[in-house]
């Protein structure tokens, strides 16, 4: 990942040199589409000013985007032994990692303005101990359009025949994941008469495993965000067992919509619920909490205008795109304070 396409990497650096951009900004990267080396080459040996912005952890670890589920410390000193070699994507017969730690981190040295945004405070504290430390680091969080996700009033319910019904939503390949089998069960064990689970972005495969457990609804993917935030507004609570999540956006359109948020206490997710006041954060794995939570939401201990209230102070996408325009701007004046 980021060591092949050459040839669309150097068209893409004759470009860069007929535009003579003042700021590169890059996203994510791993995927083959991209040369990491010649592109970083080209930007050090310009000295043009970079901004990466961390969606995951690929850009500070030798392989991997997520590395909290396997417990491992490594990138921080030197990727070697990978435990998710075998996972994600996949090398059967080589571990490479060691190698692509220290090419990245030779890379990242060498370009003299180098500014790396996390997308969410806990990717942001973790970059400050990486490769990526040798430049400057700071915090924006993504945005989310608050204009299309809030509170409104819709005939989700009603097309769904759950019109009476307490109705926790969730992310169908979150609940269903194995290490969420005991919440899932717990759930329906626990489940009252009138209550309903909405578990949206089902697939074929995650509709067939819910087809005959009492309450759950399963549904389709969404390609259209009003549709998505009906959702939302239509639900009682947005329930997110996460295990490893930089930053879900779901959470945020979730509050912007009015609704609260239950969450396990993972990576960036809790850093995004105001608790007890726009939901409520659990420890990961405490189905029991998660449940709790769960009514006490039910039981009105949170104010649905909190939600819509945080969000509109801190998700708004018009606000926080303008910190980047300040970035860029300050960049650009050779500001020495931007950090």
């Amino acid at each position: 990942q980021g060591y092949n396409s050459k040839g669309a990497t150097k068209k893409l650096v004759k470009w860069l040199d007929s535009e003579k951009p003042d700021v590169v900004h890059l996203h994510n990267l791993h995927s083959n589409c991209v040369n990491l080396k010649i592109l970083l080459d080209y930007l050090a040996k310009r000295d043009i000013a970079t901004v990466i912005t961390l969606h995951d952890c690929w850009f500070f670890t030798g392989k991997c985007f997520h590395f909290v589920e396997s417990g491992c410390d490594r990138w921080q000193r030197g990727c070697h032994d990978c435990p998710r070699n075998k996972l994600d994507i996949k090398s059967l017969f080589v571990d490479a990692t060691a190698r692509v730690w220290s090419d990245k981190k030779a890379l990242y040295e060498k370009i003299p303005r180098l500014y790396t945004v996390g997308c969410s405070k806990w990717i942001t504290g973790l970059a400050e101990r990486s490769i990526l430390s040798s430049g400057k680091v700071l915090q924006i969080y993504n945005g989310v359009d608050t204009d299309v996700f809030r509170p409104m009033d819709t005939d989700f319910r009603s097309r769904y025949g759950i019109e009476e019904k307490f109705v926790s939503v969730g992310a169908a390949n979150k609940w269903l994941l194995p290490e969420n089998r005991d919440l899932f069960e717990s759930y329906l064990s626990a489940r009252k008469e009138d209550e309903a689970l909405v578990l949206f972005g089902a697939s074929d495969e995650h509709k067939r495993a819910v087809a005959d457990k009492p309450g759950v609804v399963a549904i389709d993917y969404f390609t259209d965000k009003a549709d998505m935030a009906e959702l939302f507004a239509s639900a009682d609570v947005f329930i997110n067992p996460t295990h490893a999540d930089t930053l879900p956006t779901v959470n945020m359109e979730a509050a912007s919509c009015g609704t609260p948020v239950i969450t396990y206490d993972v990576c960036g997710s809790p850093e995004l619920v105001l608790d007890g006041v726009t939901g409520f954060v659990v420890p990961e794995g405490d189905v029991g909490g998660m449940l709790f939570a769960k009514e006490a939401v039910r039981g009105g201990k949170i104010n649905r205008d909190n939600c819509r209230e945080y969000a509109l102070s801190h998700f708004d996408k018009r606000e926080n795109y303008k910190k980047y325009i300040e970035l860029f701007r300050a960049i650009y004046n050779g500001e020495s304070d931007i950090c």
